[in-house]
């Protein structure tokens, strides 16, 4: 029993540690993103962190390709109003990539769950 409290602690510490990290960055499933892409609503930015190299083999239309590496030194080519949608292959990088659009003043910061490898 002790050893159910224990995990159960776990799962609810590391929830609370990515809430904390992730507040003010919001998600959105692909079907979302599809949609949203449908609307081609200026005010959306579509920005696909992967390497040139699997955007090759993968290219999602609609998203401009700025590799996470690149991306600090693009960030002032976006308006602090716009809403970023971020995709990678499966969510790592666009998690990095969100934190710096937020860290930077940008407040509406969207992660596409599941990623490329879900679209």
């Amino acid at each position: 029993m002790d050893i159910l409290y224990f995990v159960v602690g776990l799962v609810v510490a590391f929830s609370v540690v990515d809430y904390i990290r992730f507040r003010g960055i919001g998600k959105v499933t692909t079907a979302e993103a599809k949609e949203l892409i449908a609307k081609k609503d200026k005010d959306n930015v579509f920005i696909d962190v992967r390497e040139p190299m699997e955007v090759s083999q993968q290219k999602i239309k609609g998203f401009t390709n700025i590799p996470l590496m690149d991306l600090k030194q693009r960030l002032n080519q976006f308006k602090k109003e716009q809403k970023i949608y971020i995709i990678c292959h499966s969510g790592s990088r666009s998690k990095n990539a969100a934190k710096a659009f937020y860290k930077s003043g940008y407040k509406n910061v969207f992660i596409i769950k599941g990623g490329a490898s879900q679209w």
